[in-house]
């Protein structure tokens, strides 16, 4: 899957198709994109997108069905599913990374505006890597920045 931005649409590639096809794309009413700026499939092959302009992400099935959304965001950027399901945000406009229940129940929240440790200005990224350790692309303030903690947060 690819988000193409410009044209507020997901596409999705198969290895035999090098053009891609239409997922979901802009529109009106909650199936639509605006300005979708990162993509993550869960392991149900749910399909969760961080739909910046509309402050959400938004949740297609494998089929690109809308299915839901998780909301309280400020154009997200960034999204990533763990190994048991939880959705982390790159929380953009909050200054901020969440870690959520697909359900949209908040689990977690790390980071908040500022430049020193713990600090985050627009995060852009975020994932956990096979440590359970979160990883932040903390763009505003030129770094990544790493949570030892996030295991422990039952992500």
């Amino acid at each position: 899957y690819v988000v193409d931005r410009e044209n507020d649409r997901l596409l999705e590639f198969t290895p035999f198709d090098l053009n891609g096809r239409e997922l979901v794309g802009f529109g009106s009413g909650t199936a639509s994109l605006g300005d979708p700026a990162a993509v993550a499939v869960g392991k149900n092959g749910s399909i969760y997108v961080a739909d910046s302009r509309n402050n959400r992400i938004a949740i297609f099935d494998q089929f690109g069905a809308y299915v839901g959304q998780i909301r309280g965001f400020s154009g997200p950027e960034g999204v990533n599913v763990t190994r048991r399901g939880h959705v982390i945000v790159a929380d953009t406009g909050n200054h901020r990374v969440v870690a959520c229940a697909r359900s949209g129940r908040f689990l977690g929240v790390f980071g908040s505006e500022g430049s020193g440790l713990g600090g985050l200005k627009s995060p852009t990224a975020a994932a956990l890597d096979p440590r359970d350790r979160l990883i932040v692309l903390d763009s505003g303030n030129n770094r990544v920045q790493i949570w030892r903690t996030a295991g422990s947060a039952g992500l």
